[in-house]
């Protein structure tokens, strides 16, 4: 195993899955966002509100592109899947893994954290939030070697379910 990508919506548990599959491997773990905070020197929602959207993705794209090569744990951000260079950048690496949460469950989790302010639901009602998930699903399922519903697990067992997977993968 070179490296795993979780990719999947907001709250879906990429972050806190990634840390633990991480630590259980003996690997890296590289959260995608926390690099662009660092390349951008504010967070997300100062970068979004600042420079917009548009700009926010194709520096999601380079950091994507800088991430795909390294081996560990990387949890990308809930919308890698939107541009279409990153679902072919997806396409090329092994172990992707659809973190799949039913999208009010991922919402619960949301507005629950109080650690992340995520900029596209700071603007949008529940049932936009419930559309842009439902947008991007098929994005999601064609860019993951499998899919593990995260829904009603425990951050552990979806951690398991992953190490089962690369081990049936890997043998």
């Amino acid at each position: 195993m070179k490296q795993v990508l979780l990719i999947g919506f907001m709250g879906a548990g990429k972050s806190t899955v990634g840390k633990m599959l991480a630590k259980q491997l003996q690997v890296d773990f590289v959260d995608s966002d926390e690099v662009i905070v660092e390349k951008a020197g504010m967070t997300i929602a100062e970068f979004f509100e600042k420079n917009g959207e548009a700009a926010f993705r194709q520096l999601e794209t380079d950091t994507l592109k800088e991430l795909a090569s390294k081996p560990g744990i990387i949890a990308t951000g809930g919308g890698i899947v939107t541009g279409e260079g990153n679902r072919e950048a997806l396409k090329q690496v092994h172990n992707v893994v659809f973190l799949k949460a039913d999208p009010l469950v991922s919402l619960d989790r949301i507005m629950n954290d109080e650690h992340v302010i995520r900029p596209l639901v700071l603007e949008k009602s529940s049932d936009e939030i419930v559309e842009l998930f439902t947008g991007r699903l098929k994005l999601y399922e064609e860019c993951a070697d499998w899919v593990v519903d995260t829904s009603v697990l425990s951050p552990q067992e979806v951690c398991d379910s992953i190490l089962n997977q690369i081990v049936i993968k890997n043998s």
